[in-house]
Formats: structure tokens, sequence, C-alpha cells
């Protein structure tokens, strides 16, 4: 009997542990993804852009026009290329991003 309260008491420690540890976690994970009230995105580009993916830290769509806007290899593909959110087209430039968002640049193709 001893011995099952013992790994019962050890068991309870281990969640509590456990339960500080996530919460010191999430914490860390909220004060980085939400810093100054934006979020942490990733962008990545297809097709012929031909660029690695990104993280930004950028709460809707205009805010990375802007950043694309000021990339000599991205400038050229604003205007003439659609964008999705999480895999959905998206049309509009104030389009609010939550953290963790999977933004593609999709340019125009042409095939057959």
């Amino acid at each position: 009997m001893t011995f099952f309260l013992l790994i019962l008491t050890n068991r309870n420690i281990n969640l509590r542990f456990g339960k500080v540890y996530t919460y010191i976690i999430n914490l860390k994970f909220k004060m980085f993804y939400l810093k100054n009230g934006k979020v942490m995105v990733k962008v990545e580009f297809l097709g012929p852009i031909n660029l690695e993916p990104i993280e930004l830290d950028i709460s809707n769509l205009k805010e990375l026009a802007d950043f694309m806007q000021k990339k000599p290899e991205l400038k050229e593909w604003i205007g003439n290329s659609a964008v999705a959110v999480n895999d959905v087209i998206v049309n509009s430039i104030d389009y609010k991003l939550k953290s963790g968002d999977k933004i593609s640049i999709l340019p125009p193709v042409c095939g057959g």
C-alpha cells in the first residue's frame, strides 16, 4: 500500500510540474507570437518566385505588401500574384491574420 501511494505521489508531482512547465511554455509562446499586437505567420513563395519560406511579424496582408514592396526580388510579384491564407484565396488586403497562419504567394502561371 505504501508503495502504491509513493507512486501516486510522484505521479501527482510530475503532473503538477507538467502543468507549470506547460504554462511557462504557453506564456513564452504567447509573448513571442503576440508582441506589439502583431502575429507570426509563415509566408511561402510558389512557382517561379523561387524563394525559401519566411516568418513575418504582421497582422494583415497590407503589411505583407509593404514588406514585399521593399524587397527587389519580390516587388515585381505584388500586383500580379494571388494570395492564399491557409489554402483559401483571399482578395482583401485588410484580411486579419492569426498566429500560425500560412500565407501562399501564387504567381500567375501558364500551362496546358
